[in-house]
């Protein structure tokens, strides 16, 4: 290709591998050392230490988090967990299994989201680790070769994975490790496995042999013993030289140094297999075909074995060339890798199937082999098909030193005329690019110039330039959004940089400490600004301008030790591709990327340089699904308006570009009252005006002018952007696959949105400078690019917002560890916890079932992705004026997020739901006032909404709130108001909407919601002291009984208050005896009628007032009397209460005729004793409470006039004895 320009046709989308270490589902596992004996010890071995970890930040980095081999193994279809990523860690010690399926089975309960990390007492050797499954049984079995020559054999079953396995106590090491010594390794050394299946594995020994160890029913396994036995066969090549060979060295060919090996030329570094498919009418005697293996030496030979025979069918050159004998032999790297592709078809009656290979002896140069097979379907060896043609890949770039590392052979799924995706992993040093070429086996030649390239994703971009004229907090804030970027960078690299730029810029002042508490936010907020000191000027006043100038270094440097660190993680191990869904991924030292194809948008944002260049293949290679299939004069329209907008936008530099946008913002969000064209013409005048060089405008002029049809590239460009509804997904998504969707998501935002704003900005050239004449309708585009730029913006918002978002989707295994909390595996005291998920508001509007289909839809699994992508962002509906934007409120209040709700509020939409969620955001914030006027103004428009058309928006109304109160009038919507202030205890809003409620209700006979009403706005009132309303509510209540128990809490509340004289004002028309025994019944309940609230008074002033006087000094009698007992043992004779109260009282029986001046009393049976000195001198406490339940013996007497007059002579008397020493005080 290095006589094209790339074609970017695909996408790298990088997700971190921190998910798991965040909910601290990591075990690590000790594996025993080889021994030959019975085991009783458990999976948790101590015996087995750790090597020493590195002391720098750097080197520790490395040695915890970056793998030097990884991959991932494809288990069957119908096995959960399927996609297994293996990592080697810590200096080749750590063999670390996750998984990282995309979707899950629907009927799948959790998911599996720990990591095993296995310990082995040797370093692991390269190339020896291997994966097989049990056909009979969910088993995973795992192959690793250490560099003490043992074999370890992992048998993990379904209840391992699910940790059952690894901590139950009795568990053993037998239950899922066995080790083995084959004693072929006595004379010969190994160099790399390769498993075949749960029972069979091969070795490439370094002297060239490869031995077959093979599990014999003649060699059952002890279920006591650790050790597993295998039957050993060596392959033979069946001739007479390679007897001598392997037993003469004189005979054997040269050797390779390999670290600190000596490999033979003859070993092998590369294989493939390929096992027949099963036809009924090659079932029959003499026509099944053996599998078939296919090996790479290092002295470039392909050779062909019979799997199960064990013998050579069949050896070429791996690119059939025939080497001179004046020239050197072109030999292999040692170092195992992956040669080899089998294609599994056939497209003629004399092809078994097809092969690759590919020699990395050169740049890259492949070759293409056919397997014959005859009449009877018997493999008759390899054919070259293309034997006088080279087929040699062109590096990526000229201007660096490129190799290929791996290749992929992957099918296009759907009618596809027999197409095959290759794909290519290039790379240089630790940087990687991944190519892809489509193409025929049998028609390769016509294929092989149309390679496409995927590009890398802009979050992982170097960062830009700090706003202009800014305060040190305005850069701090800066750096922060940029770095903590949700999905930029894992919490692994923000310590390490952190501590690296403590050990490095902290050396003089030395660094501060870290409070335990503060979030890693915290830390970095706090760390970068200390390790700048505040300098002053000459006249001693603070130099804030050089203050801010150091500020912004330290931030840079901090921010490039992050992206350094990065790049090391980035680095591709190997590339894998999924045989089911079509998914290519490539596995990084410290990380996954998925390789999806762009969307349309994408493609012309990558391509609109070299369109004219890579025409035919943008043409063909752009599928409808991912915009609306542009081709011909569309696409190039489309294509150069991309351009002329990505050119405008890249002129629009420094403060230029911040007025752009901050004004474009404005425009977007603000209701404008004025017309179109006048807000179009400020907008041009206060941004482009003036501000576009000669240069940038001939630019300019020239891309649109070449044009056809400017009009219709807008709207082209628009309908590839935006896909209309459907569902998001069909797949229950898995947590890793929801970071896939959203990482993906993200980037095309990102693209969207800049497209966007340059279309805008060009749409205003062309009116105003250009004066273009194939526009016809200005304003009417431009309102349709302000509507699309509004969903953008918010899309951009949601993106880079980060978000703790609690996970619902409790995994099967964290469901487990919840019973098994404190239970060690590691040997360490701490106990597992579960955390909240790091992520983004984007992330938390992902619904779970958004996955594609099992069967990948289009035409590879790498379509799929982006499929989903375009389904997710248009399942949001942030449309204008769309639910959406409700949805996302709403669902930040579920998980009360209130601070970023409120950040979220200017972007809802002037609608009677946008008002409703606004309100609920402003009363989460405490905000009253401005959520009661929301509230009101959302209220016509939710009592006719109907609540089927708002699904997400049930986060915030229980399903009884939306049958009852939305779209059903106003009173209950006002009534659901009044329930959401009260829950906030808000009583005064409580009132008012209480209030609106019953005045929308009016004098309709709904008794039940009325009551309820009337109920809350009672208690409301109360709780306030409006003693006015609360009277007022409680007239208005129909049911009696609820009305005696309010009046009584009215008539309590209002005396305890000193609010006596007013409830006496009230007419209580109906209810004046209700309130008598209200008053009765609050009397008989206080316990000290000298401290206590003043009931008998306000009862004698209640019976006064209403003419009730008998009834008045009855009360004040009883209120003598509890005096009286409550003055036991007082002597101060200044004390007047009951001398006073025996004045009310006779004052009271006066107003009464003689004959009728009497009262009745209830006196205790013990004593006939009348006089005050004689009762109070008898009379407890308990027995002072005239009450009817009181278990003394109670008695009725007749008091008049007569006898209170006595009492109160003798009241008098005591007072003079008092008063003249006539008692001993």
């Amino acid at each position: 290709m290095s006589d094209q320009s790339p074609c970017f046709l695909y996408k790298e989308t990088r997700v971190n591998l921190d998910w798991d270490d965040s909910c601290g589902n990591i075990f690590n596992i000790f594996l025993p050392i080889h021994h030959s004996g019975p085991t009783r010890r458990t999976s948790s071995h101590t015996n087995i230490l750790k090597k020493p970890e590195p002391d720098k930040p750097d080197t520790l980095f490395q040695y915890r988090h970056l793998a030097t081999a990884a991959s991932v193994y494809y288990r069957p279809i119908e096995r959960y967990p399927r996609c297994i990523l293996w990592r080697v860690l810590e200096e080749a010690q750590v063999l670390s299994l996750t998984s990282v399926d995309f979707i899950k089975p629907h009927d799948t309960r959790g998911e599996f989201s720990s990591a095993f990390r296995f310990y082995f007492p040797d370093t692991i050797r390269p190339g020896c680790v291997g994966f097989a499954d049990a056909p009979g049984k969910d088993e995973l079995v795992v192959y690793v070769m250490t560099t003490g020559n043992i074999i370890y054999t992992l048998n993990l079953s379904a209840d391992f994975f699910l940790r059952s396995a690894v901590t139950r106590k009795t568990s053993k090491d037998s239950d899922y490790c066995r080790t083995f010594l084959p004693s072929s390794f006595t004379l010969h050394s190994p160099h790399y496995l390769i498993a075949i299946n749960h029972e069979t594995l091969l070795v490439s020994l370094q002297d060239g042999v490869l031995l077959k160890l093979e599990k014999s029913d003649a060699l059952p396994e002890d279920p006591e013993m650790s050790v597993s036995r295998y039957v050993e066969k060596t392959f033979s090549e069946g001739t007479y030289m390679a007897f001598f060979k392997n037993r003469m060295p004189y005979f054997r060919p040269g050797t390779v140094k390999h670290g600190r090996e000596n490999v033979s030329f003859s070993a092998v570094i590369s294989s493939a297999v390929y096992f027949p498919r099963r036809h009924e009418h090659s079932m029959g005697e003499g026509h099944q075909v053996d599998p078939l293996l296919f090996t790479v030496s290092v002295d470039h030979t392909l050779k062909t074995w019979s799997l199960d025979k064990g013998v050579l069918l069949h050896a070429i050159d791996l690119l059939n060339e025939t080497t001179p004998p004046s020239k050197m032999k072109t030999l292999l790297s040692p170092a195992s890798s992956q040669l080899l592709a089998v294609v599994d078809t056939s497209f003629r009656d004399d092809h078994m199937f097809y092969l690759v290979s590919f020699s990395s002896a050169t740049t890259g140069k492949f070759k293409f082999w056919a397997a014959q097979q005859g009449i009877d379907g018997e493999y008759q060896g390899l054919v070259d098909l293309y034997p006088d043609e080279e087929f040699m890949a062109d590096p990526p770039t000229l201007n660096s030193v490129w190799m290929i590392s791996e290749f992929r052979i992957t099918p296009i799924s759907g009618d596809n005329n027999g197409l095959l995706n290759l794909w290519v992993l290039w790379k240089s040093n630790t940087t990687f690019r991944v190519q892809n070429l489509q193409f025929h086996i049998l028609k390769v030649g016509e294929y092989w110039n149309s390679w496409a390239t995927a590009t890398a994703d802009s979050l992982h971009g170097l960062p830009g330039i700090p706003p202009s004229k800014v305060t040190s907090e305005d850069i701090t804030d800066y750096w922060m959004d940029w770095i903590f970027c949700p999905g930029r960078f894992s919490d692994s690299i923000l310590l390490t940089a952190l501590d690296i730029h403590r050990l490095f810029y902290w050396a003089t002042t030395g660094s501060p400490v870290d409070d335990p508490a503060d979030s890693l936010q915290s830390r970095v907020a706090k760390a970068i600004p200390g390790a700048v000191e505040l300098h002053k000027t000459e006249d001693g006043s603070p130099d804030y301008e050089r203050y801010n100038h150091e500020l912004n270094t330290q931030w840079v440097r901090y921010a490039r030790l992050c992206t350094e660190l990065d790049k090391q993680r980035c680095e591709a191990l190997s590339l894998v591709a999924d045989p089911h869904t079509g998914f290519v991924w490539t596995v990084n030292a410290d990380g996954i990327t998925a390789l999806r194809e762009c969307t349309e948008s994408e493609m012309m944002q990558h391509n609109h340089l070299t369109f004219a260049l890579n025409k035919d293949i943008l043409s063909r290679r752009s599928p409808r699904k991912l915009g609306a299939g542009l081709a011909n004069t569309e696409l190039s329209d489309a294509m150069l308006l991309v351009q002329a907008a990505t050119n405008l936008r890249n002129s629009l530099t420094g403060k230029l570009y911040e007025n752009c946008l901050w004004r474009l913002q404005r425009e977007v969000l603000e209701d404008g009252v004025f017309a179109f064209e006048d807000r179009m013409l400020s907008l041009y005048q206060n941004c482009l005006e003036g501000e576009i060089s000669d240069d940038d405008w001939d630019k300019f002029e020239e891309t649109t002018g070449a044009m056809n049809d400017p009009q219709t590239a807008f709207y082209s460009i628009l309908s590839s952007l935006f896909q209309a509804g459907g569902r998001a997904g069909a797949a229950k998504l898995t947590a890793f696959g929801g970071k896939v969707l959203v990482a993906g998501s993200r980037e095309v935002i990102h693209i969207n949105h800049d497209i966007l704003f340059g279309l805008v900005f060009v749409l205003l050239m062309l009116v105003f400078e250009g004066g273009h004449p194939k526009i016809d309708s200005p304003d009417s585009l431009y309102l349709q690019l302000l509507n699309y730029m509004r969903e953008y913006e918010v899309l951009n918002w949601m993106a880079r917002t980060p978000l703790s978002i609690p996970d619902s989707r409790l995994s099967a295994d964290d469901e487990l560890a919840k019973g098994l909390a404190g239970l060690k595996v590691t040997g360490s005291d701490q106990a597992v916890v579960l955390q909240k998920k790091k992520g983004s508001v984007l992330q938390l509007m992902l619904s779970e079932n958004s996955g594609p289909p099992p069967h990948g839809p289009g035409r590879s699994g790498s379509v799929a992705i982006s499929v989903c992508i375009r389904q997710y962002l248009a399942s949001l509906e942030l449309s204008y004026h769309g639910n959406g934007f409700a949805d996302v409120g709403a669902a930040l209040l579920s998980v009360n997020a209130a601070g970023i709700a409120m950040e979220f509020q200017k972007y809802l939409p002037a609608t009677s739901w946008g008002f409703y969620v606004k309100a609920r955001i402003q009363l989460k914030d405490r905000s009253r006032d401005t959520a009661a006027a929301t509230f009101k103004r959302a209220a016509y428009g939710l009592a006719l909404a109907n609540p089927a058309h708002f699904s997400t928006i049930r986060s915030l109304l229980s399903e009884i709130d939306l049958e009852t109160s939305i779209g059903k009038g106003l009173p209950q919507y006002y009534l659901h108001v009044a329930c959401l202030f009260e829950e906030a205890k808000a009583p005064e809003y409580l009132v008012e909407f209480c209030q609106l409620a019953l005045t929308a209700l009016g004098d309709g006979n709904d008794s039940a919601i009325r009551t309820e009403i009337l109920l809350k706005l009672f208690q409301s009132t109360l709780s306030l002291s409006l003693f006015d309303e609360a009277y007022l509510a409680l007239t208005r209540y129909t049911n009696k009984p609820l009305q005696r128990t309010a009046l009584r809490e009215l008539v309590g509340a209002m005396v305890e208050q000193s609010e006596g004289a007013r409830l006496c004002q009230y007419p209580f028309v109906g209810l004046q005896d209700d309130v008598d025994e209200a008053l009765v019944f609050k009397c008989s309940t206080i316990m000290d009628v000298s401290a206590g609230p003043q009931f008998h008074k306000i009862l004698y002033a209640w019976r006064t007032q209403r003419g009730d006087y008998r009834g008045a000094a009855s009360i004040l009698h009883e209120r003598l009397r509890r005096l009286q007992t409550a003055n036991i043992g007082s002597a101060d004779p200044s004390s007047r209460s009951v001398s006073d109260g025996f004045l009310v009282l006779l004052n009271a029986l006066s107003c009464v005729g003689e004959e009728q001046a009497w009262i009745l009393s209830t006196k205790r049976a013990e004593g006939d004793d009348t006089t005050g000195i004689g009762n109070t001198k008898r009379a407890k406490l308990t027995d002072s409470m005239t009450h009817p339940t009181t278990s003394s013996p109670q008695r009725r007497q007749v008091v008049t006039l007569e006898d209170i007059r006595k009492e109160y002579q003798n009241e008098v008397e005591r007072i003079g004895l008092l008063l003249n020493g006539g008692f001993f005080v």
